[in-house]
């Protein structure tokens, strides 16, 4: 198999650094960052929240190949804050929702342990999803109960789109595009 060892997707290699900054000498106030040991999710959480900054003009990520733990993002700013300085507030800003993200969702699961939401998902028979409507029990097997909007039964094709199994149609492929949000370029 040619999927590299799963240590290897976020250890750092000897002489590997985590961060490569390139200044960019062709457009004035831009950067180019090459994150090593990092996905797309942490790329387009950063390019996210560069966009919500009033300075930053343009942030796009690139991931060169698929098999590679590692993005690179462009940023380019107004001049009144440097492009490093938009990645390092971005950063801070992130850190703080995520540990909000966190004290939220512990607080919810010390709550439904409180007041026993575990039981009452069980209901009185045992079985869990008793008492739950999710909305796709035609899906978990026959029912006339819920049947299918179609009337069709077979639903192996479910979630894929155009004919293509697990295709969802997400993102380019091949990841060679920069998305600018808010300046309307794609490139």
């Amino acid at each position: 198999m040619n999927a590299p060892n799963r240590y290897e997707l976020y250890t750092l290699g000897e002489g590997e650094s985590k961060l490569l900054i390139d200044e960019d000498t062709k457009i004035p106030n831009a950067c180019t960052v090459t994150v090593n040991k990092e996905d797309l999710t942490l790329a387009n959480m950063l390019r996210s929240q560069l966009l919500q900054s009033p300075y930053v003009i343009f942030a796009g990520y690139k991931i060169p190949h698929p098999l590679e733990p590692r993005f690179i993002i462009k940023v380019q700013t107004d001049g009144t804050h440097t492009p490093i300085q938009a990645i390092q507030e971005a950063v801070k800003s992130l850190i703080l929702t995520l540990d909000k993200m966190r004290s939220l969702l512990q607080n919810e699961f010390r709550l439904a342990k409180t007041v026993g939401i575990g039981e009452m998902m069980l209901g009185n028979s045992g079985n869990p999803g008793d008492n739950l409507d999710d909305g796709l029990a035609h899906m978990n097997g026959p029912s006339s109960q819920y049947p299918h909007p179609s009337g069709h039964t077979d639903h192996s094709g479910f979630g894929s789109s155009s004919g293509n199994p697990g295709g969802g149609g997400y993102g380019n492929s091949n990841g060679l595009n920069y998305s600018a949000g808010g300046s309307g370029y794609n490139f």
